[in-house]
């Protein structure tokens, strides 16, 4: 099978003439997702209940269930220990 060169030549300079709209169309999508999450995380009731009426609608939905800490809750790591035995069971040793 041959290749046309010149249809893949026009191919990328069409989608370059778009590059730009996309990557701001992606990044005013990312803000707006942003700003969703921080309005939501700390509501864990609302989305507890959300979570539970998608269950009404199809019971073997499965996904995470938002308990008592908001979805934008962090912790700092724990330390690293001073000492570490490593044991691989697929060769990698």
């Amino acid at each position: 099978m041959a290749l046309d060169f010149q249809q893949i030549y026009i191919k990328i300079h069409e989608i370059g003439a778009t590059a730009r709209q996309r990557r701001e169309r992606l990044e005013s999508l990312r803000r707006e997702a942003r700003a969703l999450f921080r309005q939501t995380a700390q509501d864990v009731d609302a989305l507890r209940d959300k979570v539970e009426s998608a269950k009404a609608v199809d019971p073997a939905i499965r996904c995470a269930l938002p308990l008592k800490e908001a979805l934008d809750t962090h912790h700092p790591t724990p330390g690293l220990p001073l000492n570490a035995t490593l044991i691989a069971a697929d060769g990698s040793q």
